[in-house]
C-alpha cells in the first residue's frame, strides 16, 4: 500500500517540479519551487526502492540519502519563499491583490513544517513515519500548486487551463506506458528492484517529455524537417497559438489595472517584441487599442494576429520617444530612453554578447550603438534606463487606449 502510494505521490510531485520549471524558468522563486519539489521526489523514489535493494550496504546508503534530499527540498523551498517576498510596502500590496494562492503557499508551509518535526521526533522503526512522509509530500504539491497560482497572476495570465491540460497529459501518458510495467510485475516478476527502478524511469521520461512538449516537438521538426522551412514554422505558429490560448486572460480588464502592474506586463511585453509565440502570451494582447486596429484593418482576431498587432503597437510607441530630427543614433540625454528600447528590442541588438554588432562591420546606427553600450552604458544602467522608458510606453499605451474608446 505504501508502494503504490509513494509511487503515486512521485509521479505528481516530479510533474509539478518540472512543471513550474518550464513554467517560470525566469523566475528565481520558480526554480527553487520546482527543484523543492524535485529533490522531494527523489526521496519518495529512494524510499519505494530502498526495501528491495539487493546490497544490504547499498541499502544503508540510500536511507542516508533520503534524510539528505529531504534537506535539500527544505532548503530550496525556504529559498523560494524568500525570493518571493519583495520590500514591505510592496508586500502588503501584493498580500491584498493575491490572497489566495498565498494562503495557499502559507498553509502548505505549516503543515510541511509538522511533518518535517514528526519526521524527526518519530522513531525510526515507527510505522507512522510512511504516512508522515506522504503527508509531507502533500503539503509540498500545495505550496507548488500555490506557486503556480502566484506566477500565473504576475504574469496576468491564467493558470487552470495550461496546468490540468499538462497534467492530464502527464498521468495518462505514465499510466499507458508505465501500467505495462504493472502488469509484468502483477503477473509475471514480481516487484523486484530493477522492476521498480524501470517504472520510475518510464514515470520521469513519460513526464519530461509532456512538461517539455514543446522543445521537444521544436527538435524533433528540425529533424524531421530540415529541408522544409515553411513547414517548421508553420508548426511552430500553431502551437504558440494553442499554448497562447490555455494562457491568456481575455477577461483582464487592463484598463482598470493598477499603475505598476500595467507597467510590469508592459516591460513584459517590450522583452518579448523578438519572440511572437511569447509575446502572444501577453495580456496586453487584449489591449482595447489592439482591438480596435484589428478591426480597422479587417484582420482576422486571432492570438497571432493579436501578437503582432501588439508588436506594431509597442514599435509605434517607442518610435515616439526619438528626438526630433534626421539623426538615426545619438549618445544625448534625449536619446537614452529611446536607445535602450530600440536598439536591444526592435533591432535584437545584443551589445554585451561576444557575437556583438561591432563599427567593424561598417558604420551603421546599429554598429555606433553597440559600440556606445558596450563601452559607455553598464548593463545595470541600461536595465534602469528600460524600466524607466517602459512606464513611459505604459502611459503612452493607456492613453492612446482612452482617447480610442
Amino acid at each position: 500500500m505504501s508502494m503504490t502510494l509513494f509511487v503515486l505521490l512521485y509521479g505528481f510531485t516530479a510533474w509539478l517540479g518540472f512543471y513550474l520549471l518550464e513554467r517560470g524558468w525566469q523566475r528565481w522563486w520558480m526554480r527553487l519551487a520546482g527543484l523543492a519539489l524535485l529533490a522531494y521526489a527523489v526521496a519518495l523514489a529512494l524510499a519505494v526502492l530502498n526495501p528491495y535493494v539487493p546490497s544490504t550496504q547499498t541499502a544503508v546508503q540510500m536511507l542516508r540519502l533520503i534524510p539528505l534530499s529531504i534537506l535539500l527540498a527544505t532548503l530550496f523551498l525556504l529559498g523560494a519563499v524568500v525570493a518571493i517576498a519583495p520590500g514591505f510596502a510592496a508586500w502588503n500590496q501584493r498580500l491584498e491583490q493575491q490572497k489566495r494562492p498565498f494562503t495557499l503557499i502559507w498553509l502548505s508551509l505549516i503543515l510541511y513544517s509538522l511533518g518535517l518535526a514528526l519526521l524527526i521526533f518519530l522513531p525510526a522503526a515507527s510505522g507512522w513515519r510512511v504516512w508522515v512522509m506522504a503527508g509531507s509530500g502533500l503539503a509540498l504539491l500545495l505550496a507548488g500548486l500555490g506557486t503556480a497560482i502566484l506566477y500565473a497572476q504576475d504574469v496576468g495570465q491564467v493558470w487552470y487551463p495550461h496546468l490540468i491540460r499538462s497534467l492530464d497529459y502527464a498521468f495518462f501518458t505514465a499510466v499507458l506506458f508505465g501500467g505495462q510495467i504493472v502488469l509484468a510485475m502483477a503477473f509475471y516478476f514480481g516487484v523486484t528492484f530493477p522492476t521498480l527502478l524501470l517504472l520510475l524511469g518510464v514515470i520521469t521520461a513519460a513526464v519530461l517529455v509532456i512538461v517539455f512538449v514543446g522543445p521537444v516537438q521544436t527538435a524533433v521538426d528540425h529533424i524531421a524537417f530540415s529541408r522544409l522551412p515553411q513547414i517548421r514554422h508553420a508548426r511552430s505558429e500553431l502551437r504558440a497559438e494553442s499554448d497562447a490560448a490555455q494562457l491568456v486572460n481575455p477577461s483582464l480588464d487592463l484598463l482598470e489595472l493598477d499603475e505598476a502592474t500595467f507597467t510590469q506586463h508592459t516591460r513584459r511585453a517590450l522583452s518579448q517584441l523578438g519572440n511572437l509565440p511569447r509575446l502572444a502570451a501577453n495580456p496586453l494582447t487584449y489591449l482595447p487599442l489592439v482591438e480596435m486596429r484589428l478591426q480597422a484593418d479587417g484582420h482576422e482576431d486571432h492570438t497571432l494576429s493579436r501578437a503582432a498587432e501588439l508588436k506594431a503597437i509597442l514599435t509605434e510607441s517607442i518610435a515616439r520617444l526619438k528626438p526630433p530630427g534626421d539623426e538615426a543614433f545619438g549618445t544625448t540625454a534625449a536619446w537614452r530612453h529611446y536607445n535602450a528600447l530600440y536598439f536591444p528590442y526592435v533591432m535584437g541588438l545584443r551589445p554585451y554578447t561576444r557575437h556583438h554588432v561591432s563599427a567593424e562591420n561598417g558604420d551603421t546606427p546599429a554598429a555606433q550603438a553597440a559600440d556606445w553600450f558596450r563601452s559607455q552604458v553598464p548593463q545595470r544602467t541600461l536595465y534602469n534606463w528600460q524600466n524607466d522608458a517602459a512606464r513611459l510606453i505604459a502611459r503612452d499605451l493607456r492613453e492612446r487606449s482612452r482617447q480610442k474608446i
